[in-house]
Formats: structure tokens, C-alpha cells, sequence
């Protein structure tokens, strides 16, 4: 196979390319699910059809939202000493407008969005002569294929028009490119079609009482007597029946008559209703931990305390075990694809999960406090982190005068002590 002048002839497909149109992965169906009589041979697992799941499209909503409202600052430095790039061309990309269709929100968001449901998300990067980034855009996995040469090259295939001859092929250096968990390392896999069993079990129960409840099968109540009723008998009862007990407040209070033997028993929730209630709660249990996501971000309060002694303790292991091993593999692309050779030594891109992270206004008031009187930040640094203005002579660092380095702990101490038997000479003459 020829693609754009390029032999692939004895190269091989990594066997991404997305399925749109509902492409089955083989399946035993539970036991349980053959007790409520749901099947599975009928029901297509592809990324579209679990995006369809409320609690999945829920979590991708809530961790492409949040990894996309954080600052994705370009800092020149290092860790120890560090200034915002703002000169740099790359540093509006990645915080203004990365391209003409696309804000910097919208950019990552549509990443992450792509990498969460089809596995993994590519974006084109254009640069200058100069290698640096005029512009970069995220393009739908849908319409993306990867294929690895023998030499192992990895290629890029977009169908960029409504013709299936019109793509265009980009090289693995020419894309920005994030890739959920696999065993290659190099594509990314879908997670569903890693956890196929579960998405199908997921959309075959709601299939299952969409037809329950559609084909009215749940009955609100039972007539009995112990004789036997004719057929035309047995319709006039029901209908006298329904008469007298029709909804609407100005029948409130109406009186059946039950003639003949008859006894009215209401029919409650069946078992079978009743475990297809936890069952639903077990399937979107499986999918918060298939994406990382705790329950109580998408409104299920069922299990509030299972990360954490409350919601803040929450939201912080889902910065940590979610939100940051994407934004780590994001930032590396980057640093790695948008920047020259000799400005990856001096550069660096991070995304600042510090508004998550810092809690309450009480801890952080006291996050702050502490960093300020052990001099770690100024006040006026500590004013930015609030949105405030800078106050004069607010670039000092501070410490507490209690406080001494452990180093000259001993000379300090054998210093005060000479100075406190100075005094007391003094006052004794």
C-alpha cells in the first residue's frame, strides 16, 4: 500500500482505526443478566456507544473540564528558578488561542476528550522556518489511523474531506500525541475495548428496561377472587375499577366498590426491579473506576467517603490519580514536540493544579500564612495567588524571629548566652 508517495507495503497497521458504525467484541453474557432476561448478542461496544452512558460521558465531561480550566504556563528556568516565558511565541498557544478555531480551553478539552473515549488524541503542530509553533489544532480521533513502517516510523492518516481519498499524512513529530494506557506504549487503547464486558452490560440493562417499561409490564395493582370471571366480565370490572380511582386531585378520596369476592392487592417493586436498581448503580460503580472519576462529581453520593474522609480529601486524590498523569504526558509532548532542541535545556511547559489543590479557604489561608512568615514566598507573591494587587515593599521575604538555620544554631545559642551573662554583669556592678 502506497499512502502519499510513502510504501507501507511491509509495514503493519496498528489496528486503531476507530469503529464508528458499531463493531462487536465476542462476550459471555453473566449469569445475572440471564436471570433478568437481558441479552447481549444484540448490543455494540464502540467508543460512540459508551460516550452514550451517562456516567461515562459524565466522567470524561468532568476530567476533560478541569484539566483544560487550569493554567498551562511556559516557564523559562528551571524548578528552583523560574519566570513566565510571556515573550515566548509558545506561551499565548498554550494560554490564549493555539488556533483560529480552537481557544486554549477548547484545545485541551478536545484532547482530552478524544484520548478518554477513542483511546488516544492527536493534534497538528505547524511551525516556523525557525522550528518554533505558529499554531497547533486537535483533530477527531474518528478519523485518524496509525500505521508503524518496519523501521519503526509511526504515521499519522486524517481524512480531512467527505471523500475517503481525501486525507493527509503527518509524520509522529509533526503531532502533539496523547495515548491512554496500553501495552505498546505507542497507540493508546479505547478503554472500551478493554473494558468491553462492562460497557456492554451497561448499555444492555438500559436496553432491557427501556423495552420493560416501554412494552408496560409494570402493573400498578392485581383484582382476585376466588371464583372464576368471564372474559367480558373481567373488563367491565377493570374498567369500573379504573373509573373510580382516575388521577387528579378532584378525584381525591373517591371509593371503589369491589362486589363479587373481589380483593384489590397493589403489586410493589418485584425483585427483579429491585436488582436491576443496584445493578445500575454497579455498572456506573465500574465506570467512575474504569476513568478515575469519584462518584460524587457527577451528583452519586451513594459511596461520598470511599476516597477520602470527606470531599475535599476527594477532589485531591482526584487531582492526583487522575488529573495529573495526563497533564504530565501532555506536558512532555509538548516540551518535547513544540520546543527546539536548544530550549528544551532552558524552557519548560507545566499545567498549575494549585487552585485544586490548596482546599477550603481556611487551609488555605493557612497555606499561605505558613509559606509567608517562613519566608518562602513574599507578600506580594502571596497577594497574586489571591487575585490582589501588590502592596509597596511587598517583595521581602520574611521569617519569624524565632526561627534560626540549623547550621549556626550552636554559634547563635553560645552568642545569646554570652550576651545574657554581659547584661547580668553589667547590673550587678
Amino acid at each position: 500500500m502506497k499512502l502519499l508517495g510513502y510504501d507501507f507495503s511491509v509495514s503493519r497497521s496498528l489496528g486503531v482505526t476507530v469503529p464508528t458504525s458499531g463493531q462487536s467484541y465476542p462476550i459471555s453474557e453473566p449469569d445475572i443478566l440471564k436471570i433478568f432476561g437481558v441479552g447481549l448478542s444484540g448490543v455494540n461496544v464502540t467508543p460512540m456507544t459508551a460516550f452514550s452512558i451517562a456516567s461515562y460521558y459524565g466522567s470524561v465531561r468532568v476530567i476533560a473540564d478541569m484539566l483544560a480550566s487550569q493554567p498551562f504556563i511556559l516557564y523559562q528556568g528551571d524548578a528552583k528558578k523560574r519566570t513566565a516565558a510571556k515573550e515566548h511565541p509558545l506561551y499565548n498557544l498554550l494560554n490564549v488561542r493555539p488556533h483560529c478555531q480552537q481557544s486554549s480551553f477548547v484545545f485541551r478539552r478536545t484532547m482530552m476528550t478524544n484520548a478518554l473515549v477513542y483511546g488516544f488524541a492527536i493534534a497538528r503542530v505547524i511551525k516556523d522556518p525557525y522550528g518554533r509553533p505558529t499554531e497547533f489544532k486537535a483533530l477527531d480521533s474518528a478519523k485518524v489511523s496509525i500505521y508503524q513502517t518496519l523501521d519503526e516510523e509511526i504515521y499519522f492518516t486524517y481524512q480531512n474531506g467527505s471523500q475517503k481519498s481525501s486525507f493527509m499524512m503527518l509524520h509522529e513529530s509533526e503531532v502533539i500525541h496523547l495515548k491512554a494506557m496500553d501495552f505498546g506504549g505507542i497507540t493508546g487503547f479505547a478503554p472500551s475495548g478493554y473494558q468491553h464486558q462492562t460497557i456492554k452490560v451497561s448499555l444492555s440493562s438500559r436496553q432491557f428496561v427501556e423495552s420493560y417499561f416501554g412494552k408496560g409490564t409494570f402493573m400498578g395493582g392485581i383484582l382476585s377472587t376466588v371464583g372464576n370471571v368471564k372474559p367480558e366480565d373481567a373488563k367491565e370490572i377493570k374498567n369500573n375499577f379504573k373509573e373510580a380511582n382516575k388521577p387528579g386531585v378532584q378525584n381525591a378520596g373517591e371509593v371503589a366498590v369491589l362486589g363479587g369476592g373481589l380483593t384489590y392487592q397493589p403489586v410493589g417493586r418485584t425483585p427483579v426491579e429491585s436488582q436491576m436498581v443496584e445493578f445500575f448503580n454497579k455498572c456506573d460503580s465500574d465506570i467512575y473506576k474504569i476513568l478515575g472519576v469519584p462518584p460524587h462529581m457527577l451528583g452519586d453520593v451513594t459511596s461520598s467517603t470511599s476516597w477520602g474522609s470527606g470531599i475535599e480529601q476527594q477532589n485531591i486524590g482526584f487531582v492526583n490519580n487522575t488529573l495529573m498523569p495526563w497533564a504530565r504526558q501532555l506536558e512532555e509532548e509538548v516540551n518535547y514536540k513544540c520546543l527546539r532542541f536548544d530550549e528544551q535545556n532552558t524552557h519548560f511547559c507545566k499545567i498549575d493544579f494549585n487552585d485544586l489543590l490548596q482546599g477550603d479557604i481556611k487551609t488555605r489561608m493557612e497555606y499561605v500564612r505558613t509559606m509567608v512568615q517562613n519566608g518562602v514566598i513574599s507578600q506580594n507573591e502571596a497577594r497574586a495567588m489571591e487575585n490582589l494587587d501588590e502592596i509597596k515593599e511587598g517583595d521581602e521575604h520574611w521569617i519569624q524571629q524565632n526561627m534560626m538555620p540549623m547550621n549556626d544554631a550552636k554559634e547563635i545559642l553560645l552568642s545569646k548566652k554570652n550576651q545574657q551573662t554581659d547584661v547580668k554583669a553589667t547590673s550587678d556592678n
